[in-house]
């Protein structure tokens, strides 16, 4: 099914869950390289309220910069570690379409709670619920796995243990999209568990970390795709991408300005050559993501849902 004829990259509504609990997940923490690894305890208290101050100044600056920003609470009992990651469980498209997707952590499969997949339903009446694929071991992560340059309508995809190749190729035929699929290893060889972490792909513009991407026929590819739809690329570094500067999005705001969303720690990471660059592609927008990033391995792109 043809979903998106004519869309337009830019979004200015999303959908955001506000941590009632915040710690690292034990489910993610074989496959996610940029989650906190060390054995020692960490305070879940503490953490939480850390994690609950940077999601509301975030939310905070969205709003103030024009942004539509829909704030929910995780209502499973008791609640979850990542639901501040709702990008993964669930995508939006054109035509009131929603995709709910299979997760690997059994632990996050819980994210999907009948209140919040009700509450999409009112605007999104018409579900893909692919999460029966989870029995026969096969994931497709959301817009983790799936980074989307819906005007083109093109998906990159990285395999890896979250993101099935099997899947990615029926998920293309179900909605009309073209498929750049490669392989992403990270700084220990390992599969980069998010495409979205290597790469994200603006209007205008795209920043990848080549350099985790060791296959060069799958380089070219992705070079010549970027070509062809027209994005000036802006290469990052293995370190770059782990100050999650690959975890950034564009979004459209009120007025039709275009903003360039990332974590400060994302921002600061970038080369003054490579920030001025992003700087004529949109208005930058950052905020201190730290302790989301840092304990649960994902950064401002994984935080936003986007409602189209």
């Amino acid at each position: 099914m043809n979903t998106e004829n004519t869309v337009k990259q830019q979004i200015t509504e999303v959908f955001m869950i506000r941590p009632a609990t915040f710690f690292p997940n034990p489910e993610t923490l074989s496959d996610n390289s940029f989650q906190f690894h060390k054995k020692s305890k960490v305070n879940k208290a503490v953490l939480t309220k850390k994690a609950q101050l940077e999601f509301d100044n975030f939310v905070k600056l969205l709003r103030q910069s024009g942004i539509t920003v829909h704030v929910h609470k995780d209502p499973n009992k008791p609640p979850l570690p990542d639901s501040i990651f709702p990008n993964n469980w669930f995508s939006t498209h054109q035509g009131g379409v929603v995709i709910i997707y299979p997760m690997k952590s059994p632990l996050r499969r819980k994210e999907k709670h009948p209140t919040l997949v009700t509450l999409i339903k009112e605007k999104y009446p018409l579900i893909y619920d692919w999460s029966d694929w989870e029995i026969r071991n096969q994931f497709l992560e959301g817009t983790g796995s799936l980074v989307l340059d819906r005007a083109n309508k093109v998906v990159y995809s990285s395999v890896s243990t979250r993101t099935s190749e099997f899947l990615l190729e029926k998920w293309i035929k179900e909605f009309g999209y073209r498929s750049v699929l490669f392989k992403s290893v990270d700084k220990k060889g390992k599969p980069v568990f998010h495409t979205n972490i290597v790469l994200s792909v603006g209007t205008k513009f795209t920043i990848v970390c080549m350099s985790a991407i060791p296959e060069k026929k799958h380089r070219k590819e992705l070079s010549e795709m970027f070509k062809s739809t027209n994005k000036e690329i802006i290469e990052i570094s293995k370190d770059q991408m782990y100050a999650f500067c690959g975890n950034i999005l564009e979004l459209t705001n009120q007025a039709g300005e275009q903003l360039i969303i990332m974590s400060t720690h994302a921002w600061e990471s970038f080369t003054k050559e490579q920030q001025d660059k992003l700087q004529t592609f949109g208005k930058i927008l950052h905020s201190p993501l730290d302790t989301i990033e840092t304990y649960g391995g994902g950064g401002a792109r994984c935080m936003i849902a986007e409602l189209v």
